[in-house]
């Protein structure tokens, strides 16, 4: 990121000469290509073309002094034509992806791969799957004399879905730079398929998985890196043998944005492990996640959103929860929520009361009962919608509602993996609950018998601290 790679751009157009570009890797634009060219000259009249129609060679090829560079799904992203003087001009080129490699057959073909491997924030912690273990050797005064350590990938993690391969696997380098010596490990998460498929397709299915770790973590999970496998792009030694087909670095449009986002705490504290979660829950969590995608792309989003408004917090986990309530259905004692008249029917109340009743946790230290609860959150979330109620609720008051909402959110996320609910369960019996009620507690906020958020009434502290 930040470098300026200069090379001959290579076109496949019979008889047009070749041009320079300036391949760019920049915060605002990704990765592009700059392509200077004189609007009087012949030569580049091809060129020309790409600044007057938008539209240049789908996929190009740059050669450089550091290799070869293909790009694939090639847009024109702007231009610069200057009619006087010399003509000097530019157009830059955005490409939708570009391989760090030249590949093997039609030069015109759309980049597809058998497999997508993606470096993501969280997936080391969440995994514990090290490749380092070492030894001390001490004196009789317990001082450390000697260390031995080992490095070596652990088992690969992996399970199925449909037809795609899903591997979760440890990689790490070394670092002999003077002085000392390091060692660099991460986990990686490899999508694949029995035959090359577009990157988008493997993209999709990754982003199912980026979006259960910013649900078992609740910040934002991004993106770090892409490497792709193919028969295609491959190692051959001078007489043309190909003798190894590795990764080659892959970077896409669609998430190159994510390379600049910049983690706002450390991943810790999950909902719970890869371990605790286990291959079946893993599965399973695939296996659900069409139906469920409602309930978990709003909440998974805006927590991946860290600079979002709580208003925002409080509508995205209401959205989560209405879609969770038409799935999970009617539940004991929610129809003192529904509505009055000939055709009673489920409220948003009613909704909200359904995904607390799926989680089925405590939560009377701050709401006088889970029906009350329901209905705070519910009330706060269409004061917010609506206008025509009056003056926004308390920022406190919707942030109280936005984070109950949320975790909320989160565990039925859980509950996919683990119906048997022993992991909320246990999350429940856990510190981490405790102290996210206990902020609430501190911030003197409680759900009343009429659905308000407010002080909590001062008869049951006093019962309380009696």
């Amino acid at each position: 990121m930040g470098d300026t790679v200069p090379g001959l751009i290579i076109d496949n157009v019979e008889g047009a000469p070749y041009v320079t570009g300036m391949l760019t890797f920049e915060e605002l634009k990704g990765i592009s290509l700059l392509v200077p060219f004189l609007n009087n000259t012949p030569q580049f009249a091809s060129v020309k073309g790409w600044a007057r129609n938008g539209r240049p060679p789908s996929n190009l090829e740059l050669l450089t002094g550091s290799g070869r560079f293909t790009l694939y799904g090639c847009r024109t992203s702007g231009s610069s034509v200057n009619f006087g003087g010399q003509g000097f001009s530019t157009v830059r080129v955005t490409p939708q992806e570009i391989v760090f490699k030249d590949r093997d057959g039609d030069f015109e073909d759309e980049l597809e791969v058998t497999e997508l491997r993606s470096q993501i924030d969280g997936l080391t912690e969440w995994t514990s799957m090290g490749a380092t273990s070492y030894s001390v050797v001490a004196d009789e005064k317990n001082r450390a004399q000697k260390i031995s350590v080992e490095v070596e990938s652990p088992p690969a993690l992996t399970w199925g879905h449909g037809d795609v391969t899903f591997e979760l696997s440890t990689n790490w380098t070394t670092d002999q730079q003077e002085p000392g010596f390091r060692v660099r490990e991460w986990v990686c998460l490899t999508t694949k398929y029995e035959t090359s498929r577009p990157c988008a397709d493997h993209l999709e299915e990754q982003r199912k998985i980026v979006a259960l770790l910013t649900l078992m973590y609740g910040q934002p999970v991004a993106f770090r890196r892409h490497e792709i496998r193919d028969s295609r792009f491959n190692a051959k030694v001078l007489t043309g043998q190909v003798v190894d087909v590795p990764f080659f670095e892959m970077v896409s449009e669609n998430t190159v944005s994510d390379y600049w986002r910049s983690l706002p705490g450390e991943l810790k504290h999950p909902l719970a492990t890869a371990s605790e979660v286990g291959v079946e829950g893993l599965g399973r969590w695939l296996a659900e996640f069409e139906e469920w995608e409602r309930v978990i792309q709003p909440g998974a989003g805006t927590l991946r959103r860290p600079e979002s408004y709580v208003e925002d917090h409080i509508v995205n986990a209401s959205v989560s929860l209405e879609a969770a309530g038409h799935i999970i259905r009617e539940v004991e004692s929610e129809r003192d929520s529904w509505t009055n008249g000939r055709s009673p029917r489920p409220t948003t109340a009613s909704y909200v009361f359904r995904g607390l009743s799926a989680v089925n946790l405590d939560w009377s230290e701050i709401a006088e009962s889970r029906m009350a609860l329901a209905r705070a959150i519910a009330n706060n979330y269409n004061d917010v919608k609506h206008a025509k109620r009056g003056p926004m609720p308390p920022a406190e008051h919707t942030y109280v509602a936005g984070k109950v909402a949320l975790l909320v959110v989160r565990l039925l996320g859980l509950r996919l993996m683990d119906p048997t609910m022993n992991l909320i369960k246990a999350f429940g019996d856990d510190w981490k609950f405790s102290q996210f009620k206990k902020q609430i507690v501190d911030m003197n906020i409680y759900a009343d018998g009429a659905g308000k958020f407010g002080p909590r009434p001062q008869e049951e502290t006093e019962l309380e601290e009696a």
